[in-house]
């Protein structure tokens, strides 16, 4: 059997040479931890998913099919609120040509309504100018075990941050201050700290002033949660 293509001619074998080859590699695609999926993007900035290896549903617990019957709804319901204007405005200037290659973090919604960071990463390979579609290759990397580590390290380096800075600022008060902290977290008013510490309402507030001003609060209920959190109270 042969086949006529143009002015080529292939024979049934090479046809399905290629075919085993093509089975072959979706079934690497497949294989992979990541997400590979297709995308049609329209000059109208409109997306539709055209393919995507298995791997899409253990990242998003979407079936393929699923994920095309929700279209770009989708993104409206399953990207997160802070993410989701900026991938909007990629895929918009993808398909405006101002991009022909994208990468970015975001997060998306699993279907058991956990939230999983995603790193994505895209490149045009196709398009068809004449009816304004741009095919793009994107593989996505489930990045939530590393950003959450990440952020535990981050928070305990912030507290760590946290509570250097706050012994620092304890140091800049004096012991007057230091008592008159104490006095004002347990509730008493200016003119009672006044008549226990046998000084004048203006003195006393001229160092509540100084106190508020070295630590950078403006509230009494900071300041007894500062106090609280330090030991002060």
């Amino acid at each position: 059997m042969e086949i006529g293509i143009g002015k080529d001619i292939y024979s049934g074998e090479f046809i399905e040479s290629l075919s085993q080859e093509y089975k072959l590699l979706i079934q690497a695609l497949n294989g992979l931890d990541s997400v590979i999926y297709i995308n049609n993007i329209f000059k109208d900035g409109s997306i539709k998913l055209i393919w995507a290896n298995n791997n899409l549903n253990d990242i998003t617990g979407f079936t393929f099919e699923e994920r095309q019957q929700m279209g770009e709804k989708y993104y409206e319901l399953y990207y997160h609120p802070d993410d989701y204007k900026n991938v909007i405005n990629i895929i918009h200037d993808v398909a405006h040509r101002k991009l022909d290659a994208y990468s970015m973090n975001y997060r998306i919604k699993h279907k058991n309504g956990k939230w999983v960071w995603i790193y994505s990463k895209g490149n045009i390979y196709d398009e068809d100018k004449d009816k304004g579609i741009r095919k793009c290759i994107s593989v996505a990397i489930n990045m939530t075990d590393r950003i959450v580590m990440n952020e535990e390290q981050l928070n305990i380096l912030l507290k760590e941050l946290a509570q250097l800075r706050n012994k620092l600022l304890i140091n800049k008060l004096s012991n007057t201050e230091l008592k008159i902290v104490n006095l004002l977290c347990k509730g008493l008013t200016v003119k009672q700290i006044a008549k226990k510490q046998n000084r004048s309402p203006e003195t006393i507030n001229n160092h509540k002033r100084n106190v508020f001003k070295k630590l950078g609060i403006n509230k009494i209920s900071e300041l007894v949660a500062f106090a609280i959190e330090n030991g002060l109270d």
